[in-house]
């Protein structure tokens, strides 16, 4: 794969000149400070067709973008603190459970994420992601209930199942496989876009909770998430 710097949509426009690029070999990587360049195995390369749909048959994808959805779409992630507890979750998995992360953004309501298996095993991906949502929701259902107006921790000891006595994301993450490039870019851009198409800010890469100023700038802004890069 050529790396054409001057194409916006390209993860790779934040690689500065001096890290130079390498042909890499299936699973090596490129180290560059926290940013780490993997090469998905010529295997699953799978090209996107008309089989595939919008994404939505999962099986034997690589990728997945994800989105977690807080119940009611109550405006939690408006602090620094509530984000936190999503993003060092976030570093915990890639730490401890091979859990990668190639791009993210937090909202207010919401969180969209593009990730995989370091070793593509999709069913410990499966395993780790439902994990990471129920640590994550047992610490923002105590943040809200501690920290917010009393309405959100009423609303969030409400659940409608009644297994339990507190629920912060709604039940689904929306899972959508990713057979494709462009398709890849398709939502990398679309995630990125987001707190600037809904006027949180004016240039995507100025909202903290993302992974835009990591991938977008030259030189990067630091991110409070180890990201991992693909390449196709």
């Amino acid at each position: 794969m050529a790396v054409n710097k001057n194409e916006p949509s390209l993860l790779w426009q934040g690689l500065s000149s001096g890290c130079g690029w390498r042909t890499a070999s299936p699973l090596s990587l490129l180290v560059w400070g926290q940013l780490f360049i993997i090469t998905l195995p010529a295997s699953l390369t799978i090209q996107y067709n008309k089989d595939h749909g919008n994404g939505q048959n999962s099986g034997g994808a690589a990728l997945y973008y994800l989105t977690f959805t807080i119940v009611y779409w109550l405006p939690v992630f408006v602090s620094a603190e509530p984000c936190l507890i999503v993003t060092d979750s976030l570093n915990y998995c890639h730490q401890h459970k091979s859990l990668r992360i190639n791009a993210f953004v937090i909202m207010p309501t919401h969180l969209h994420l593009i990730v995989f298996d370091e070793a593509f095993d999709n069913e410990r991906l499966q395993h780790t992601v439902n994990a990471m949502r129920q640590f994550t929701g047992r610490q923002l259902a105590n943040y809200c209930v501690e920290k917010m107006p009393a309405i959100f921790g009423q609303v969030i000891s409400s659940p409608r199942r009644k297994d339990r006595t507190h629920q912060f994301w709604q039940q689904s993450k929306h899972p959508v496989a990713i057979w494709s490039e462009s398709f890849w870019r398709t939502k990398v851009d679309y995630l990125h876009d987001n707190p600037r198409r809904k006027g949180l800010v004016q240039e995507a890469t100025a909202w903290r909770f993302s992974s835009a100023g990591s991938w977008l700038l030259d030189p990067p802004e630091p991110c409070d998430v180890t990201l991992t890069g693909v390449a196709w």
